[in-house]
């Protein structure tokens, strides 16, 4: 992929009007989940899809960029625009939001999208749930580093497998209240 590209993030749910954003969530999904990693379809989507704070990262192209406001035209994304997700959800624990489905297709990584996508969506988050603790994620092993620089934690044995990947499970406190080393984070 060229470095000269740019990119905007979309924050919203998959029940929006727009469908070729949604289409374009679950593109990005099959493309590494299935083709890339050899996961069951099935597994693309889920009940969680409906209530889940989604981000979307686009690349800009002159058909969705309005070059005199400076900004997207969320009506002009294609589907194959859509280059990166990740999404949000609730979990059994008051206060701690799941951070899932992050995935970034193959030609537009290493450019800290996937980062940005993570940090952005956390931001979103914060606005739209109240007495937020912290982030919680089980993530593919190869990407606790990019976490790490998002500002996770790792939780100790922690390392998991979960369709045949090693796991880990990382959070992320926003505010003193929760600590790693709490006895609540074996639950997780």
């Amino acid at each position: 992929m060229n470095k000269d590209n740019y990119f905007t993030l979309a924050v919203g749910s998959t029940t929006s009007s727009d469908s070729n954003l949604r289409l374009g969530i679950y593109s990005v999904r099959r493309k590494v989940y299935v083709d890339e990693i050899g996961l069951d379809p099935k597994l693309l989507t889920d009940e969680l899809d409906k209530e889940a704070l989604h981000i979307a990262c686009i690349r800009l192209t002159p058909k969705n960029y309005n070059t005199r406001s400076m900004s997207p035209q969320l009506d002009g994304i294609e589907i194959d625009d859509v280059v990166g997700t990740a999404r949000v959800t609730p979990t059994k624990y008051t206060g701690v939001l799941q951070v899932e489905r992050v995935s970034v297709i193959k030609d537009a990584r290493k450019q800290g999208l996937a980062q940005n996508m993570v940090v952005e969506l956390e931001k979103q988050a914060c606005l739209n749930y109240d007495k937020l603790g912290a982030f919680y994620l089980s993530g593919d092993e190869k990407a606790e580093k990019l976490y790490k620089r998002a500002g996770y934690l790792t939780i100790p044995n922690s390392l998991h497998i979960r369709s045949n990947i090693k796991h880990i499970k990382m959070i992320k406190p926003m505010n003193d209240y929760w600590k790693v080393e709490d006895n609540w984070l074996q639950l997780l």
